[in-house]
């Protein structure tokens, strides 16, 4: 920890990711690394404002001596920083977003492996992707900023809460049951929770950065099984599952099953139509035809965008959007600075259901159910990526229409098809939907043979033996 300062001679680049930066502590990421990627990141802000750098941290093991080497970095690049500590990326972006100029920084892995870290990085209001992120690393060798920034730290948790329940004072004593998953939304959303007056049954609510009871990634139905129960066994009127940084959300509904997240997508779309009409809406292209369906049947202006948290808050900005999600969790609200917030988006929820009367299981009664496929993601090899890479874009599909915002999405009379390479990983990543299971069926295994025509070797899901969701 003491030498961070010593000089780098190169990043390891596959740490430069497509929305953010990560990897594995210490082999990727360590103080050192942090401390260079501080000065690089400070030095690209100057260019940009003046304002403050705010950063905090999730409950990783590695989290605190990393963003310690981080804030050094960023004030010896001159750069002021308000560090605002423990804290779930929500809040880092909050406290950011009340100052002049937004930037904020957040050293989290979201709900990667305990063993990974990694930096959420805005500038100016702007969510870092792609080359942004990218270029950082050719500026290692390049002429950096010096300085002597200014340190203060603060904590912003009752702030937080007293805005937050302000714009959304629930009206019902709600009871919850709560799984932080070990994660760094804990406490925050005890405060907030507690401030609302609801009863709240704690569920692996301590922050540990090991995560001893499951991984901390919501979105995986094997570790919402003791969530699940336990809303059953206290009677709960819903159950709240957290990511580790705290921007995604995955509801279970007072039966104990969990609310699909393109259905509380569309749930959330109708009340934020209600509060602006005739708004657009943002969906991921991995989203149910049924979001688009019934966006514009409130009214609204459905914009399909690219899957991950940076391409959306962009888009959240460039086309004015009122509200937006993805199937992977993330729900963003314009009303509440356009960025993913998953307190926020569990206080809007119940505030909706007080709206109509009702509950998350019977709500989603009024969603109509399509056949759809899991998620796949099919491991690739770098030849295979090179492959697809160069032909998946322009091959000629026998298919109604193609959207390429994301990969391409292949629509038929009775369903669609996305196929995308992933941008963290070496893997296709696939998800199909039908009117049916007929439809399903007929639109995996026609989407599958054209698959098969750019690349033969690929292992795709078998339409006879697939589970639907």
């Amino acid at each position: 920890m003491n030498n961070f300062r010593a000089p780098l001679t190169e990043f390891d680049p596959s740490i430069f990711r497509a929305y953010d930066i990560r990897g594995r502590v210490p082999e990727q990421l360590n103080a050192q690394t942090l401390y260079w990627l501080g000065r690089i990141i400070g030095h690209v802000v100057g260019l940009d404002n003046s304002a403050p750098v705010v950063v905090g941290c999730d409950g990783r093991v590695s989290s605190p001596d990393l963003k310690k080497a981080l804030v050094c970095g960023f004030r010896e690049s001159g750069r002021d920083v308000i560090d605002i500590g423990f804290a779930p990326t929500p809040l880092i972006n909050y406290t950011a977003a009340n100052l002049a100029h937004n930037n904020a920084i957040a050293v989290t892995a979201s709900h990667n492996p305990a063993d990974q870290n990694g930096l959420k990085i805005t500038i100016g209001g702007k969510a870092l992707m792609d080359d942004e992120i990218a270029q950082l690393a050719s500026l290692l060798d390049q002429p950096l900023t010096t300085g002597a920034g200014r340190l203060t730290e603060q904590s912003q948790i009752a702030n937080y809460s007293y805005q937050l329940c302000r714009k959304i004072p629930l009206m019902r004593r709600w009871k919850l049951v709560v799984d932080s998953g070990n994660g760094i939304a804990g406490p925050l959303a005890k405060a907030v929770f507690e401030r609302q007056g609801l009863i709240v049954i704690p569920l692996f609510d301590t922050v540990d950065g090991s995560f001893p009871n499951h991984s901390p990634d919501p979105c995986v139905e094997a570790n919402l099984e003791q969530l699940k129960k336990r809303v059953v066994s206290h009677s709960a009127d819903l159950g709240i599952a957290f990511d580790g940084d705290g921007d995604r959300v995955v509801i279970v509904d007072e039966n104990g099953e969990v609310l699909a997240a393109d259905h509380l997508l569309v749930i959330l779309s109708q009340a934020a139509l209600e509060r602006t009409p005739e708004g657009t809406v943002l969906f991921d292209a991995k989203c149910s035809s049924v979001v688009e369906e019934l966006i514009q049947t409130a009214g609204g202006n459905p914009l399909m965008g690219r899957t991950g948290h940076s391409p959306m808050k962009r888009l959240m900005k460039t086309s004015s959007a009122i509200f937006g999600g993805e199937l992977s969790a993330h729900y963003y609200d314009a009303d509440w600075y356009g960025f993913d917030d998953a307190i926020y988006t569990a206080c809007r929820l119940m505030e909706r259901l007080e709206q109509l009367q009702t509950t998350a299981a019977l709500i989603k009664l009024g969603i109509p159910k399509r056949d759809a496929t899991p998620e796949y993601r099919i491991e690739l090899t770098a030849q295979q990526h090179q492959q697809l890479d160069s032909q998946l874009g322009s091959f000629a599909f026998a298919c109604d229409a193609i959207d390429h915002t994301d990969g391409v999405r292949l629509s038929y009379p009775d369903g669609w098809a996305l196929a995308r390479l992933s941008n963290t990983e070496l893997a296709l990543v696939l998800r199909y939907e039908g009117h049916n299971r007929l439809a399903l069926e007929r639109i995996i295994e026609h989407t599958n043979n054209q698959l098969r025509h750019i690349d033969a070797s690929l292992t795709l899901p078998d339409a006879l033996s697939l589970n639907t969701l």
